[in-house]
Formats: structure tokens, C-alpha cells, sequence
């Protein structure tokens, strides 16, 4: 079947696609997901921060479809929506809330940057395809970096905090791979749409087995730092992402998230005044090396759809 050449853009006299532009500006919004989620878990129980933006933007998807007057997703991809609602739209979510309520944002933002390699990782082996040495040795490496990071930060173990966050790692890149396939199939708008819509059951449901119902008094700061998460970083932001990584090669795109870390720390620096550490800057060095060994590798076989 033909496929019609991918869209180029120019910026500053360099081409870039399409796909290119929405993935830049997705990470560009996921970056200050870390910083926002640590100035609301101060304020906000951590269970209410990650469940409720997901039930919150959820609703919000809801009302848009109805809106739209859309019909109901077909059934044969409700398996394909359930791994993304748990990977990235309540496991994603949950473990980070959980972990940066006990560690600064930029402490975060070092151990999640690896997510682009681990995306890369699972794009491989869901597509089932030796990735080359180079994916499999800066996948390795990368692990080994967050990992030593994690044990230095802890005095010699892994804090709660760093499991937490490790996690979250293999959630999301879980979930963005499975997502990026599935929007091949239905696009990128209804796949973080319908995936929240799903989401909503679960996220109820985990919040009220919690005990954790109510939002107390939080301040400003906290209520539009649970906003930008809501409906920033987990709407907006998901569906440009998921549009990029169905219209071109997932392991490249993931490449784009290579800014993450570096942009997330910056803002942590300059609106939550937080300390840059040697040992935070050696990991991200490390991490953003290893990842970009992970991209240099052409997969020996094309990805199955």
C-alpha cells in the first residue's frame, strides 16, 4: 500500500517532520511534570494527585466525545487500551506522586530520564526484534547508572522513594510503546481520550480503597500545579506524543525525550529553587549518553503493526 510521504517543516532553514514538531512539543510539556507534581504532593495526598488528574482529565475527555457525538470505541481494542490506561495513565502517575513526595523534583527528574531508552527497550521487544548491541548495551549501562545513583542518594540502599520511581520508569515506557502502537490504529486523540475514559473505574476505585477522598485546602500553587498535570502533561501532552510516535519510527521519536531531563531540572532550579547536586548532574549526563548509544542502532527488522 502507498503511503504518502511524511510532512516537513522548516525551522531555521532546517527540515524537520511532523512528527519531529509534535514530540518536541509534547516533551516540552512533560518537562514540567516533575516540578508540578512535587510542588502538589506538598499540598495534596500524593493518591489524589496521581488518580485524580487521571479521573479529572478523563471526565474532561468524556464530555468532549459526547460533545463530538462519538461512537463507542470497538471492543477489540479494549485489551490494548487497558495496557495503556495501567501503564501510562495510572501506573506512570501513582509511582512518580509516590516518590517525589519524599525527594526533590530534580532527583526525579534524573532517575525518570531514562524512560526514552526503556522505551526504546519495550518497542523492540513488543515488536519482536533484536534491537542491535548498541540498544541493548546503553539500555544496560542506563539501568546501571539509575540504579548506582539511586544506591549513592540512599547511603548504600534504595530508599522507598527511588523504588518508587523506578518503577515509574518501566510503567511509562510500557505505556508509550503500547500507546504509540494503538494509535496507528485509531489515532492519537482517541487513544488518550478512550484510555482515560477506561482509566476513570480504576482510578475510583484505587483512590477509594486509599482512604485518601478528600482535597482539604490546598493552596494556589498546589491546585494549578494538579491542573498543568491534569490536563498539561496528561491530555494535552499524551495526545501529541501519542500522535508523534504513531506517525513515525517509536525508537527515533523516543529520542526527542532526550530534552526531558535537562529542561525538568532547569525548571526545578528555577521555580522550586532546588539544589543542582553533582551526583544529579553526573546521572543525567550518563543517562542522556546512554540513550543516545541506544539510538544510533538501525532495528535489523522492520516494526510489525
Amino acid at each position: 500500500m502507498h503511503q504518502s510521504p511524511p510532512r516537513i517543516f522548516r525551522f531555521l532553514g532546517i527540515p524537520l517532520p511532523k512528527e519531529t514538531i509534535l514530540a518536541a512539543a509534547a516533551v516540552l510539556i512533560f518537562s514540567g511534570t516533575m516540578p508540578a507534581t512535587r510542588i502538589a504532593v506538598q499540598d495534596i495526598n500524593p493518591w489524589i494527585v496521581s488518580m485524580g488528574r487521571t479521573i479529572a482529565a478523563g471526565c474532561v475527555c468524556a464530555a468532549i466525545l459526547i460533545f463530538q457525538r462519538k461512537k463507542m470505541i470497538e471492543a477489540r481494542y479494549l485489551p490494548a487500551l487497558l495496557r495503556v490506561s495501567f501503564g501510562a495513565l495510572i501506573g506512570f502517575p501513582l509511582l512518580s506522586s509516590l516518590g517525589l513526595q519524599h525527594v526533590p523534583a530534580t532527583h526525579g527528574s534524573a532517575i525518570v530520564g531514562f524512560v526514552p531508552a526503556a522505551t526504546t527497550t519495550f518497542a523492540s521487544l513488543r515488536s519482536r526484534q533484536w534491537p542491535g548491541w548498541r540498544v541493548a548495551l546503553g539500555s544496560v549501562l542506563g539501568a546501571l547508572s539509575v540504579a548506582a545513583f539511586a544506591l549513592h542518594s540512599g547511603g548504600g540502599r534504595l530508599q522507598t522513594a527511588d523504588i518508587y520511581l523506578l518503577l515509574s520508569i518501566v510503567s511509562a515506557a510500557f505505556g508509550y510503546v503500547e500507546g504509540g502502537r494503538l494509535a496507528k490504529s485509531i489515532g492519537g486523540w482517541n487513544t488518550i481520550c478512550w484510555g482515560l475514559i477506561v482509566s476513570i473505574p480504576a482510578a475510583s476505585l484505587i483512590l477509594a480503597v486509599s482512604g485518601h477522598t478528600g482535597l482539604g485546602h490546598p493552596t494556589l500553587e498546589a491546585a494549578t500545579a494538579f491542573c498543568y498535570i491534569s490536563f498539561g502533561s496528561l491530555l494535552f501532552g499524551m495526545f501529541l506524543w501519542y500522535k508523534a510516535l504513531s506517525g513515525g519510527n517509536m525508537a527515533k521519536v523516543a529520542q526527542i525525550q532526550l530534552m526531558q531531563p535537562v529542561i525538568s531540572v532547569i525548571i526545578s532550579c528555577w521555580i522550586l529553587r532546588e539544589h543542582l547536586s553533582r551526583s544529579i548532574f553526573i546521572t543525567i549526563i550518563a543517562v542522556l549518553s546512554c540513550t543516545l548509544l541506544t539510538q544510533t542502532s538501525s532495528m535489523t527488522r522492520r516494526e510489525k503493526t
